[in-house]
């Protein structure tokens, strides 16, 4: 199995650390929560047991093989929902996963196998699976993911790794993550048929991005 090592990518400035030994797909993660993942303790606590129920989770591959077919640039977005706190592991959920289009049959499959295992706790029920013209951008300052009509997500990285509060960020990433920051969603949301609701969020620190190799 060959080795890849992370390199040249970059978050909030800093260079990434190199990938596991026997890492094969390499990339960006972004994640965005209904709730302040970083608050003073009143706003946590108003938060903590009504909000919370609803995220959107997003994997870009940077470089990488899966099953035998390369990855490179692909990636799954997926919006959670639960019956309560994602941050509860027993709290029930279901989710909906999105594959770009532009995806070839054996790549939609291979990511959606390795999403599927490596995020089982986090997805909980999958309900259903889509197709869609699908933007994973990940820029210096910015970041922004849209998937066909149901997801959008907006973020504002910090400029610094001294503009957040360690003491007051109350949550984990809901996924196994390497170099956690919390970050600033400017516009964050989905709306789901499936999953039967609707989110939005403006202007809240309810994002963190991080990279990811499996």
């Amino acid at each position: 199995m060959k080795s890849l090592l992370l390199s040249g990518l970059l978050l909030a400035g800093v260079a990434a650390a190199a990938a596991p030994a026997g890492a094969e797909v390499v990339g960006e993660y972004v994640e965005a929560r209904s709730l302040s993942v970083q608050a003073g303790p009143c706003h946590y606590n108003g938060e903590v047991t009504t909000s919370g129920r609803e995220a959107v989770l997003a994997w870009k591959v940077d470089s990488g093989v899966l099953d035998g077919v390369r990855v490179d640039g692909l990636g799954v977005v997926a919006v959670v929902a639960g019956a309560g706190n994602l941050a509860d592991a027993k709290t029930p959920r279901r989710s909906v996963l999105y594959v770009s289009e532009k995806a070839t049959p054996a790549q939609r499959d291979a990511l959606l196998r390795q999403i599927r295992a490596g995020a089982a706790a986090a997805l909980g029920t999958v309900v259903a699976v889509k197709s869609v013209p699908q933007t994973l951008s990940f820029g210096d300052k910015t970041v922004r993911v849209l998937a066909g009509d149901d997801v959008r997500l907006s973020v504002s990285r910090y400029p610094c790794g001294h503009c957040t509060q360690p003491g007051q960020t109350w949550y984990k990433p809901l996924t196994s993550v390497n170099d956690a920051a919390v970050a600033q969603g400017v516009a964050t949301g989905f709306k789901n048929a499936a999953l039967g609701i609707s989110w939005s969020q403006e202007a809240s620190d309810n994002v963190f991005l991080g990279t990811f190799a499996f």
